[in-house]
């Protein structure tokens, strides 16, 4: 069920070549500096991927706090790392340290949305994503930064600084995986040794709404009930 990841990564820019060349050479030229407000303000505005839900942001009401996390309290939510997306932030982490002093593991709360140019493409980048629900029972989930939390690992980082998301109005659709489990690729893998999923398909997603349908509730605006019912009968689900 890839097609109901969710799009909960919106402070990364995903152009990033598959390689670390782009990275390795030519100016970085800083665009812009964003705070840890202005993140926010895009997160709450952030849909499902190809708004499957029209006007559900998933993060609308969610609790979000910048805070400095222990790595061994982090879990992966996936199953695999791209040697090429380690070169890059590798290749990140230095440039930017060395040329601008900011450190993209460790961004602080004042200056942790980052853009830049390089060879005329602009480029994102902010704190990894952590999210928490009462279905993982508590587990620090990492929804995006996997990459750069893995070279901190290597690096012999003891925390890194992250967007923490708990109570959001619908679970993350992949179960956390243990740090043991993460094999090393050239490729992006089968979708099957990707991800573990939660929901198995679109009907069980629609089970989990009908469950808890306040807390589901919290992504939408103003008057949802209209739009919620279109939307399930076009589904044939009620």
């Amino acid at each position: 069920m890839e097609i109901i990841y969710q799009n909960r990564s919106p402070i990364r820019n995903s152009g990033f070549a598959p390689d670390s060349e782009p990275l390795s050479s030519g100016e970085i030229k800083l665009n812009s500096e964003g705070n840890f407000e202005k993140i926010v303000e895009i997160m709450r505005k952030n849909p499902l991927v190809e708004n499957m839900i029209p006007d559900f942001f998933p993060y609308r009401e969610a609790c979000i706090d910048f805070l400095e996390i222990p790595l061994k309290n982090l879990a992966p939510s996936s199953l695999y790392v791209l040697r090429g997306e380690l070169e890059i932030i590798k290749n990140l982490w230095g440039r930017l340290l060395t040329e601008y002093g900011l450190d993209i593991l460790k961004l602080p709360k004042e200056r942790c949305l980052i853009e830049f140019f390089l060879k005329e493409s602009l480029y994102r980048v902010g704190p990894p994503i952590i999210e928490v629900s009462p279905e993982d029972s508590g587990t620090l989930v990492i929804v995006d930064g996997l990459h750069r939390i893995t070279y901190a690992r290597e690096l012999g980082y003891k925390t890194v600084n992250v967007v923490m998301v708990s109570q959001p109005a619908i679970p993350l659709p992949v179960l956390p995986v243990e740090w043991s489990e993460i094999k090393l690729y050239d490729q992006t893998p089968p979708s099957e040794l990707k991800r573990r999923y939660r929901f198995s398909s679109l009907r069980e997603i629609y089970k989990w709404i009908a469950e808890n349908p306040q807390r589901f509730l919290r992504g939408f605006g103003e008057e949802p009930a209209t739009k919620i019912s279109s939307h399930f009968f076009y589904r044939r689900l009620i």
